[in-house]
């Protein structure tokens, strides 16, 4: 008996040893692909970007030619909104790399929440007028709204949601930005009374590389990277992001960030 145990306890130690040095070697491969994640991101950070500036800056001087024929000028107007739509996918995907990667920080500072959101709303409002669509602004709080946040970060999260209210929205309609205070955080609300989302579809909706819909109420489209850059960039904040939506009725995306202390 004495014999058998020990027999079964050099059994065991050898299955650990072998495991271990399984395991050893997964991780190895883990942090090589990592470093190959790594690489990768040093790369596109330059040489996939690089090409599409280039387009953006020459069909923007060929724009302001007055010699274009008008057939001339929505030819290089559709080639330089094509670069940018690329150009945009490339900056989102590098986004979500860095975020995976643990490469990503933020730098949080104290910002009035208003002038957040009506910095993001001045810089988008003309795709809005282009529809007719009013944006109201509504502090559901007694006072000032301090938050803590990454501007660069934040102002593409506002950028992202109120874009997206603005392309699923008819023309003629109205967006809503309520906020107000929740314990230790701000609560903000970006609701429209758009095109809404099928019920069987939001529980993907934050899914990389997954789009809903295709295009707006208008045609526009997007990368299908930007709700998922959006919680990511709330994460980081220590945030969450949720969403209320019913077909043809219109969104309501929903998200916190830290008050100030």
């Amino acid at each position: 008996a004495f014999n058998k145990m020990s027999q079964d306890l050099k059994n065991a130690f050898e299955k650990i040893e072998v495991q271990y040095a399984e395991l050893e070697k997964a991780n190895f491969e883990l942090q090589r692909l990592n470093q190959l994640k790594n690489d990768f991101l040093s790369l596109a950070s330059h040489d996939l970007r690089a090409p599409f500036n280039a387009i953006l800056g020459y069909s923007d001087l060929l724009l302001n030619d007055e010699k274009l024929s008008e057939t001339q000028r929505e030819y290089i107007q559709i080639i330089e909104n094509s670069a940018q739509i690329q150009l945009d996918y490339i900056n989102s995907l590098l986004d979500i790399l860095k975020y995976e990667s643990g490469q990503m920080s933020v730098n949080k500072q104290g910002y009035n929440l208003h002038d957040l959101i009506n910095s993001s709303v001045k810089s988008i409002e003309i795709n809005a007028i282009n529809k007719g669509i009013t944006i109201n602004v509504i502090n559901k709080s007694q006072d000032n709204v301090c938050v803590l946040a990454d501007y660069h970060k934040i102002i593409q999260v506002f950028n992202n949601l109120i874009s997206n209210a603005i392309k699923f929205s008819h023309s003629g309609g109205n967006i809503a930005i309520e906020y107000f205070k929740k314990r230790k955080f701000a609560e903000i609300h970006i609701i429209d009374r758009g095109l809404g989302i099928p019920e069987d579809r939001l529980n993907t909706l934050f899914t990389r590389y997954v789009q809903v819909r295709s295009s707006g109420t208008k045609g526009e489209r997007g990368t299908g990277l930007g709700l998922t850059i959006c919680k990511n960039f709330i994460e980081l904040h220590g945030g969450t992001i949720q969403v209320k939506s019913e077909k043809d009725k219109g969104s309501d995306f929903y998200f916190t960030l830290p008050l100030c202390e």
